[in-house]
């Protein structure tokens, strides 16, 4: 299936809700998943959506989707796709995404106007919600949004290699050179951009030991935390 069809199908919902009056950014939960390499991210994110598939396909629990690495890009370069992620968002929230993450940066190399294109569009599908977000920062750059779920995946070592060695069809030398250059690099995003350590639990509700507790316990988890913030979610107009 085209990466398009899955992101074309959650924009034009979300400008169908629009249409009928049903749509308000930040009325929507959202997740953010950050996760160690090799600690089955996408697995619990792929998981975690079906789930919230499952549940009663209307209100808060409907048209949900995952954004990681690709599909942000996608969304970013906004190429073929027929509603915009900036036609979503009034020019008031546009504006309070822009100052946001200007405070965030200090500096503008040309790096960091990377991250920081990346950051509003992580930060524009939180306002807009029914999002699974899987890296990207995402727990830190909408810690302050009502109605998020931030939750980190951790291993030992050795389940993580053994883990990538089946994920990627490598061997044990390769798992654990990819293990470290993908940790290390998700070290750095937060560390050189954000100022921020990927490893402070602080910046997360809940933080699983993936060799401990199964996908569905973590999902499970995760949907009880996404009903806490429905039912206590300060709505805004």
């Amino acid at each position: 299936m085209s990466l398009v069809n899955p992101v074309e199908h959650y924009l034009q919902a979300m400008s169908h809700l629009q249409s009928t009056d049903q749509f308000k950014p930040q009325q929507w939960p959202f997740v953010t998943i950050s996760r160690e390499a090799g600690a089955c991210g996408h697995t619990v994110a792929e998981a975690l959506l079906q789930a919230v598939r499952d549940e009663k396909a209307q209100g808060a629990w409907a048209d949900w989707q995952i954004f990681d690495q690709r599909l942000c890009e996608l969304v970013l370069e906004k190429k073929d796709l027929q509603v915009s992620l900036d036609a979503l968002l009034e020019e008031r929230y546009q504006n309070q995404i822009g100052e946001f993450v200007l405070e965030l940066f200090g500096r503008q190399s040309p790096q960091d106007l990377v991250v920081k294109r990346v950051a509003e569009t992580v930060r524009s599908l939180a306002m807009l919600g029914k999002a699974i977000i899987v890296g990207r920062a995402g727990a830190f750059i909408t810690r302050d949004l009502p109605g998020g779920v931030h939750i980190r995946l951790v291993a030992p070592e050795a389940f993580r290699v053994r883990t990538l060695m089946q994920q990627e069809g490598i061997s044990e030398a390769e798992a654990k050179t990819l293990m470290v250059q993908r940790d290390l690099n998700r070290h750095r995003l937060l560390k050189n951009h954000f100022h921020a350590a990927i490893e402070d639990p602080l910046l997360y509700d809940a933080v699983w030991n993936m060799e401990r507790v199964s996908v569905d316990t973590v999902v499970a988890a995760t949907l009880e935390l996404i009903r806490a913030r429905q039912q206590t979610h300060t709505y805004k107009s």
